[in-house]
């Protein structure tokens, strides 16, 4: 479709959306292999069970296993406590509630905790943690997209 539209527009599709409960048991794997293959996603985003929560890590390491070279983004819950680990799998993640005045997700964004995570992502680079199969160099902050 995109082609007889002539578009070169980027598709980004989350894969066992949060706030969604699959009527059997789902395999994340075969989930993001034929949204990659059949619905010719360009990216896959991976979220935790709601607004605010992190996926599980063992989801986001069979998702990286699953993408291969697909970018894939963490959804939701990503913080400044975590930022490192969720990026030992992920190519970049969007980012909102934790950056939000006391984590609410209707408040304004607070400049604090956007300092605290750009910190975190930057110490998680120096340790190492953080730059999927060191795909990433650069600005660390551009793996951010913040809402």
């Amino acid at each position: 479709y995109r082609r007889e539209l002539n578009s070169n527009v980027k598709i980004l599709a989350d894969v066992l959306v949060k706030h969604a409960e699959p009527l059997s048991t789902a395999n994340i794997g075969l989930a993001i292999e034929e949204t990659i293959h059949r619905g010719l996603a360009d990216g896959i985003i991976v979220s935790g069970c709601a607004t605010g929560y992190a996926p599980d890590p063992e989801d986001l390491r069979q998702a990286r296993l699953a993408c291969g070279d697909t970018p894939l983004f963490v959804g939701s819950g990503t913080t400044w406590e975590n930022v490192g680990e969720l990026l030992r799998y992920a190519d970049g993640a969007i980012v909102s509630t934790s950056l939000k005045r006391h984590g609410q997700l209707r408040q304004p964004i607070d400049p604090l905790r956007v300092a605290r995570l750009l910190e975190a992502l930057h110490s998680a680079q120096a340790e190492g943690l953080g730059t999927y199969n060191g795909r990433w160099t650069g600005n660390p902050a551009e793996r951010l997209a913040g809402v």
